[in-house]
């Protein structure tokens, strides 16, 4: 392989004409991007969600399945409608949480007035063997399958998954950046928005 002599000329004429312009506004589109990102998360009141860099550590120690970091991007866009991940255990959830406040007791009408795209996990041929599980959306579900049938949930809103939060904190200790995910979750499960409302 020869090396060029003229790096810098070379790098002068590729970047002339129409790849200058390309450059430049990929360049302009991504700050304005950023720039939108701090400004959305100032207006929800929540800024500090701008630190946040998705590292999943909160997601560990979640004892319900949630991945709270669902939360913060939802701040940080202020808009409580985002998707996350949320692998609720309905079984698990329903014997901790449902019977000692039964309006946030899981079933698939409940789920289906909550958000009917939800994504749920049904069980639909239990044996000792082997069980098999399909991945859909919860209005699909509905008059098909019954209660007994719901596995789990795989994916729901942040204001959403914010009401069935119990708050019980175990997703702050493990945060590198520390920031305060309890009060981005009460804040949603208040009102279903940030801050005073858009």
């Amino acid at each position: 392989m020869v090396k060029d002599p003229n790096p810098e000329i070379r790098r002068r004429e590729f970047m002339s004409g129409g790849w200058k312009v390309f450059n430049v506004a990929a360049f302009l589109t991504l700050g304005g991007f950023l720039g939108g990102l701090s400004i959305s998360s100032a207006i929800s009141g929540y800024p500090s969600a701008m630190y946040c860099y998705e590292c999943r550590r909160c997601a560990t120690n979640c004892p319900y399945g949630w991945d709270p970091s669902g939360f913060l991007i939802a701040a940080r866009a202020n808009e409580p409608d985002v998707k996350m991940i949320s692998r609720v255990r309905i079984e698990n959830y329903n014997r901790a949480i449902g019977d000692f406040q039964p309006d946030r007791f899981l079933t698939i009408d409940r789920l289906n007035e909550m958000d009917p795209l939800m994504k749920v996990v049904i069980r639909i041929r239990k044996d000792k063997e082997s069980d098999r599980y399909i991945t859909l959306r919860v209005k699909d579900a509905v008059g098909v399958y019954t209660d007994k049938d719901l596995f789990s949930i795989e994916e729901m809103k942040s204001k959403d998954a914010a009401y069935l939060c119990p708050l019980c904190g175990h997703c702050e200790p493990t945060c590198p950046v520390d920031l305060p995910v309890r009060v981005y979750i009460r804040d949603l499960k208040v009102n279903s928005v940030f801050g005073e409302g858009k």
